[in-house]
């Protein structure tokens, strides 16, 4: 049984428990938001999770050998996704509703039978068509979050950059651990000293959870993307992108250097929030 988590019940504290625990960089990003794939899929029900009558959101999570989930915690905390946690309550933030969210990696799947190195959107779909055990249905809206050992491919062609992808409107998010682990090989090998690699290491998990909430994101219908806009602030120039560099759905911060110092300014100013108001308020907007 996946845990409850309640906004009522979730503290503040975590974020300053997180900050003064000496991880002060980031150590990679969301180095391409896979957004390829969903063009052939339609949007129309996306937005439907805000709607008053979900009560429930469901987050199952799964992995492959070898991409398992970092969820370590921080500052001494066993729960390794409080930032993704904490963002997720907020933007489902609408009255009466109850997250699902696996803390520990026995409450997720370990997919033994995926074994591939390279992942088409229809490959993760046929994975979630295979595995997955929750679907949204009447008051629930599920979520299935998918890490796998491999990289995002498409047209034949591998995309080593791709960290993340929400395939269309299927609820399906995966995680390219490979390509996440690169990012941060490059960066912990940049540096000499001892203490600044174990910091940058720490700090892989937060970008990991950055990829979740970015793809979770799109999956949500963000930016005008199946989510109205209750104000306009879609970077039109760059697909369903925030035009707010201080928003997490800013096309930019699907890049390696921008959400690196976009997380890092985060932590040092001791702000949890990684989605603008704008995007909140089109979430909060649909819900009434």
């Amino acid at each position: 049984m996946n845990p409850i988590v309640n906004p009522a019940t979730t503290s503040h504290f975590f974020w300053r428990r997180l900050a003064s625990s000496a991880i002060f960089a980031a150590a990679c990003a969301i180095a391409g938001c896979g957004s390829s794939g969903t063009e052939a899929v339609p949007v129309t029900n996306r937005a439907e999770v805000f709607s008053p009558v979900v009560t429930k959101v469901v987050f199952e999570m799964a992995y492959a050998p070898g991409a398992e989930p970092w969820m370590e915690g921080f500052g001494g905390s066993t729960r390794g996704f409080l930032l993704m946690e904490r963002n997720a309550l907020r933007l489902f933030s609408g009255p009466e509703k109850i997250l699902e969210i696996p803390t520990s990696l026995d409450q997720m799947a370990k997919l033994d039978d995926v074994t591939q190195t390279d992942f088409t959107s229809q490959d993760l779909l046929d994975i979630a068509a295979k595995h997955r055990s929750k679907v949204s249905a009447g008051n629930t809206a599920a979520y299935y979050f998918l890490w796998v050992n491999g990289y995002f491919s498409k047209d034949g062609q591998r995309n080593n950059a791709v960290l993340g992808v929400s395939v269309g409107d299927s609820g399906v998010i995966a995680v390219f651990k490979p390509a996440l682990q690169e990012n941060l090989d490059a960066l912990v090998t940049s540096t000499d000293t001892p203490a600044e690699k174990l910091r940058l290491a720490a700090d892989s998990r937060l970008v990991e959870q950055m990829v979740m909430l970015h793809e979770l994101g799109h999956a949500v219908g963000l930016v005008n993307d199946g989510l109205p806009m209750s104000t306009e602030h879609q970077d039109a120039d760059h697909g369903h992108h925030c035009s707010n560099p201080n928003c997490l759905m800013y096309w930019m911060n699907s890049r390696f250097n921008s959400v690196r110092q976009f997380v890092t300014t985060r932590m040092t100013s001791g702000e949890s929030a990684v989605f603008d108001d704008a995007c909140l308020a089109d979430a909060a907007a649909y819900g009434k």
